[in-house]
């Protein structure tokens, strides 16, 4: 059976990663879990985001529900966000932790039985989600080129509380475009 490697990228890719991690556990699937000798469930996960509140919210969910945990060594974070702004995500942010988040991948990557491919989760409206998701999306590409990918994304609203998210998602968009199996 392949697994699938996570990436729960800015606020809206960790919140939902955690949901879906929590409806996932129930299955006794090893497609996103690798099991720990005294039968800990461990997602396959990296976690991402320019500011820690988000990560530590989810991994203590994870924790207080018993069904799984995430592996502590799978998350970065900064001390700040992105100010919603997807060219700070993307050119800013990105090239400043790639090395480091891209270690953190291939060391997922590499303790799979059997490597199948990625499930990026990101927002295309904010800066983290939408820039950064780009950015470790185009790189996943380049790292691993002949994989699967598929860019589980959520769309803004008509409008909001951004003034630039229109911009952020087409930016986002024709980057995931160019890169991506599929848009779900």
């Amino acid at each position: 059976m392949n697994n699938l490697v996570t990436g729960q990228i800015g606020q809206w890719g960790n919140q939902v990663g955690a949901e879906l991690f929590a409806m996932l556990s129930v299955d006794k699937s090893d497609t996103f879990f690798k099991t720990t000798p005294n039968n800990t469930r461990i997602a396959r996960a990296v976690l991402l985001d320019m500011e820690p509140k988000v990560i530590h919210q989810t991994i203590e969910k994870a924790k207080s529900s018993k069904q799984f945990q995430y592996n502590k060594n799978n998350q970065y974070y900064k001390q700040s966000g992105s100010a919603n702004n997807w060219a700070f995500g993307y050119a800013s942010h990105g090239p400043s932790c790639k090395d480091t988040v891209l270690d953190l991948i291939r060391r997922e990557v590499e303790s799979c039985d059997s490597f199948g491919g990625f499930l990026v989760m990101q927002s295309l409206a904010g800066g983290t989600g939408s820039g950064l998701g780009a950015f470790f999306t185009e790189q996943l590409r380049l790292e691993f080129p002949d994989c699967f990918m598929v860019n589980q994304v959520v769309w803004p609203y008509d409008s909001g509380e951004v003034i630039v998210q229109n911009y952020n998602s087409l930016l986002s968009l024709a980057t995931l475009y160019e890169v991506c199996s599929f848009f779900l």
